[in-house]
């Protein structure tokens, strides 16, 4: 029987049977629902361990649906299926506990991969000062980079890997990081880039939304 159970939201059948191939092919057992309401009474059900919501519902925004899910469903993570002119209703979805976002043409192979990894986040037992993910490892009591090099950590900065590491692959807006004006927060990511690195290109920047840390390292193009 399967482990793990994904709710996927989304009003267009021929994309929610593509998102049910993919998890059923991969072990996992699949809800399926074409609006807010449905999905909120699924979770009630049988909460899923995880969530993808394609915004712009036919029943209510996505934003309100993340919140009500907080409820239904506590501890899944959720991840936004957005399609390009969706950055605001996204970000919106994202400052009310949204875990992650990706964008059509969605690549169900890396998205299963990102949803594995976001379910075992979170289900581990939390505990400790240390963040470790990727090449990076922060200390949050000592406020200090550990990898790739040893270096310290302004408040802000320490904040901003705190948010993106919780858990990886998590996206966090602009509005979130508490730097004031967008130019400013974009000043403070570039100076945490520069202590990373090598490890800053992990930081990616997401683009009418903010940032998040890529989750999983990128294959390298096969040489030519």
């Amino acid at each position: 029987m399967p482990d793990v159970t994904i709710l996927g939201v989304d009003p267009d059948p021929h994309s929610l049977k593509h998102l049910q191939q993919a998890v059923c092919r991969s072990g996992h057992a699949f809800q399926g629902a074409a609006g807010g309401e449905d999905a909120l009474r699924m979770a009630r059900r049988r909460p899923p361990d995880a969530v993808v919501i394609r915004p712009g519902l036919p029943d209510m925004p996505g934003r309100e649906l993340v919140c009500r899910l907080r409820d239904a469903a506590p501890g899944a993570p959720i991840v936004l299926a957005a399609r390009r002119g969706q950055e605001t209703e996204a970000a919106a979805a994202l400052e009310q506990g949204a875990t992650a976002l990706v964008f059509d043409p969605l690549d169900t192979s890396a998205l299963l991969v990102h949803l594995g990894a976001l379910v075992r986040w979170s289900k581990e037992p939390r505990g400790g000062a240390v963040l470790e993910a990727g090449p990076v490892t922060v200390d949050l009591e000592r406020g200090e980079l550990v990898r790739p090099q040893r270096h310290p950590l302004t408040g802000l900065e320490l904040e901003i890997l705190r948010l993106l590491l919780t858990p990886p692959g998590r996206c966090v807006t602009r509005r979130q990081i508490p730097a004031g004006a967008e130019r400013a927060v974009d000043v403070h990511v570039a100076a945490l880039r520069a202590k990373l690195g090598e490890a800053g290109r992990w930081i990616e920047t997401v683009r009418g939304v903010g940032y998040r840390f890529r989750a999983i390292e990128k294959k390298s193009a096969p040489a030519t």
